[in-house]
């Protein structure tokens, strides 16, 4: 399990370690050099936020069918989807997809156009839309589970993706966040990087492995989704 502690915590113990005295991180008076740390631990929560599905991160999402709505907003945190998360919670059946363009253009006006018993696909629109086709049922719901933007904690506020002051409490492993705070701060300042580079990695994945699932399985037998299978064809079949 990752352990906790203050962006002030995280910053101090980085300066320590590599020698630079301590920090200032008091709203409105940061020093230089901790106003450039600031700025490179926003940088690194996010990139050690995309390198992996964090479990502490994870959320889930449902969207409620009424038999005609075919497109539906995204959380406001969210980041990514957690693969072969995405259920008809009420069919008991999984969703396929992300759907290509391609295939999302069959299936509006290709053969399977209006069939009501088309196995649910999905797609991620650039407009923070969930789209599913056929439009879910009234009465169905579509689960899935996503990846949080937001990997900041602010005591009785909430979540954020952005460190702004030393208060607030970054959701990923103080370890990892100062081994890669230090490894940021000597970069940029030119320093020689290698050992620091060798620490930062080997937590990191440490951390990686110790919230690592299962792996994935196929739910059809085969691994991705052609125009016609199992998942795509009505249960009457096509009448032939």
């Amino acid at each position: 399990m990752p352990s906790y502690a203050t962006a002030t915590q995280i910053i101090d113990a980085a300066f320590q370690e590599l020698g630079l005295g301590a920090s200032n991180i008091a709203l409105g008076a940061a020093d230089p050099t901790t106003y450039q740390a600031v700025g490179l631990l926003n940088a690194l929560g996010n990139e050690v936020n995309r390198s992996h599905d964090w479990t502490q991160l994870t959320k889930q999402f449902a969207i409620y069918g009424d038999g005609a709505t075919t497109d539906f907003s995204l959380p406001g945190d969210f980041a990514r989807q957690v693969n072969q998360t995405q259920w008809a919670a009420s069919s008991k059946l999984p969703m396929l997809g992300p759907t290509s363009p391609q295939m999302w253009a069959w299936l509006q006006y290709g053969l399977t156009s209006g069939s009501a018993g088309v196995q649910y696909q999905y797609k991620l629109s650039a407009n923070d839309k969930f789209s599913v086709f056929p439009a879910p049922a009234a009465g169905e719901v579509i689960q899935f589970t996503y990846i949080s933007s937001d990997w900041v904690y602010i005591t009785n506020v909430g979540y954020t993706n952005t460190i702004e002051n030393g208060d607030v409490f970054p959701l990923l492993d103080a370890r990892l966040m100062i081994a890669g705070l230090k490894f940021k701060l000597w970069a940029a300042k030119g320093m020689d990087t290698t050992m620091l580079a060798q620490e930062y990695n080997f937590i990191l994945q440490n951390e990686k492995q110790a919230t690592q699932g299962a792996r994935e399985i196929s739910l059809t037998g085969y691994s991705g989704n052609g125009l016609l299978g199992f998942g795509n064809v009505p249960e009457t079949g096509f009448g032939l």
